[in-house]
């Protein structure tokens, strides 16, 4: 990760073209991953009796999945990527919207669909 945050650093100036994709989509990606868990957490509570608490947790997890796993995942498969937008989209927007709008927001939906 170190080595990754140096190039970053160093391409960062790359970025002025496409940034604002990586926006858009470091802010609508964890939404998107944690309802599709949601809804399968949810089926699963359905159909087996799964809690409605470990339906938040998947989608949670879901949600946040990429802000950990990502980077060295793109590193190994495409080297040529420039880690000033994975990065930056992972770790300085996506960590953020996973934590403070993913979990209240699960949690709401949780609560209004199954009564937590």
């Amino acid at each position: 990760m170190l080595v990754m945050g140096m190039e970053a650093w160093s391409r960062i100036g790359e970025l002025r073209k496409v940034a604002q994709w990586y926006v858009v989509y470091s802010v609508m990606a964890p939404f998107v991953h944690g309802f599709i868990a949601f809804g399968l957490g949810l089926i699963a509570h359905y159909i087996t009796g799964f809690s409605m608490g470990g339906v938040v947790v998947l989608a949670v997890i879901a949600a946040s999945s990429s802000d950990i796993s990502g980077p060295p995942t793109l590193r190994a498969g495409i080297p040529s990527a420039n880690p000033s937008a994975y990065i930056g989209a992972s770790t300085a927007i996506g960590t953020p919207v996973a934590i403070g709008l993913c979990i209240p927001f699960f949690l709401g939906l949780a609560q209004a669909l199954g009564g937590i």
